[in-house]
């Protein structure tokens, strides 16, 4: 959406100093912006446990900074004051061990939730991230191949186009059509609101489907082994051609009582149909099983 008041257009502020935080190996610009009581979410994957506190979260972050070389670098984000979230959309270019030799660097793609307090502070942070390649080799049993996908981060970055309030209406319409379809495993809509050749990528998993018959393809599949209970949303729209999903959802998955959330970004076309789907997503149980080293289960 386009920002219309001060208080998105500090919601946005705050989001970008976070972000400056890391683009700068500074983490005492978040002294600003962090609540004293901040909580990090754990991703299931990297973070088991979640983290309490501004002193731990930066701790945590500071040692990512202290392990790699990288860039920094945002791409997209969007707010939602009525909300008191953000979203924010980055790469890290050239992530490299510090100290390696012999290895190759990778470009990783994450994106940052934030929820703000009253005062406009970052009460809560969901983060979630693909592993740098040397990260993926000691922490899971199957490294995956995330340049297959073929994703050019640069694409992404800015509006894409012309901000206009009408379109942006329709992308959060379309955008709640998607999040009903994913509550109720019902595709009939899918149609309405994709683009025949729409790209979707499952950013963990290094995984790419084409067309909106393998999106259906894919709520059918999931919905075989999904029970659902809740499923709680929260979108908000750019200023142009993409909305930010945040997804929290809780059910029995083959077998598992789990509660699990995700990130989603969806790129619209000119028509206002999805053309890209971008997910992020916490491992259920089982998936863990699979994706994680035995030794970190």
């Amino acid at each position: 959406m386009t920002l219309k008041t001060e208080r998105e257009a500090r919601l946005l502020a705050v989001s970008k100093r976070f972000d400056a935080g890391l683009a700068r190996f500074d983490l005492s610009l978040w002294d600003e912006v962090l609540a004293p009581g901040v909580i990090l979410h754990k991703d299931s994957v990297t973070l088991f446990d979640n983290l309490h506190g501004a002193k731990t979260v930066k701790g945590y972050f500071q040692e990512y900074i202290k392990r790699y070389h990288y860039e920094h670098s945002p791409l997209a984000g969007a707010v939602d004051e009525h909300e008191d979230v953000a979203f924010s959309f980055h790469v890290d270019k050239g992530v490299l061990p510090k100290g390696a030799t012999g290895k190759t660097a990778t470009s990783t793609l994450g994106m940052f939730y934030h929820v703000f307090d009253s005062s406009d502070k970052i009460k809560e942070i969901y983060f979630l991230r693909q592993l740098q390649h040397d990260e993926a080799e000691r922490k899971l049993q199957h490294v995956p191949d995330i340049a297959s996908m073929g994703i050019n981060p640069d694409k992404y970055r800015g509006s894409g186009e012309t901000p206009r309030e009408e379109r942006a209406e329709k992308h959060e319409h379309v955008a709640a059509i998607y999040n009903q379809i994913w509550a109720t495993g019902d595709p009939s809509k899918a149609d309405e609101i994709f683009a025949k050749d729409a790209h979707l990528y499952n950013l963990i998993y290094g995984s790419k489907q084409v067309g909106v018959e393998a999106f259906k393809g894919m709520i059918h599949g999931v919905f075989k082994e999904w029970d659902p209970k809740e499923h709680k949303t929260t979108i908000a729209v750019s200023a142009g051609n993409k909305a930010f999903n945040f997804w929290k959802t809780t059910g029995v998955y083959k077998g598992d009582w789990s509660n699990v959330y995700g990130l989603t970004l969806l790129v619209f076309n000119t028509e206002c149909k999805i053309s890209e789907v971008l997910t992020f997503m916490q491992p259920f149980p089982s998936q863990r099983r699979e994706l994680l080293k035995p030794q970190l289960q």
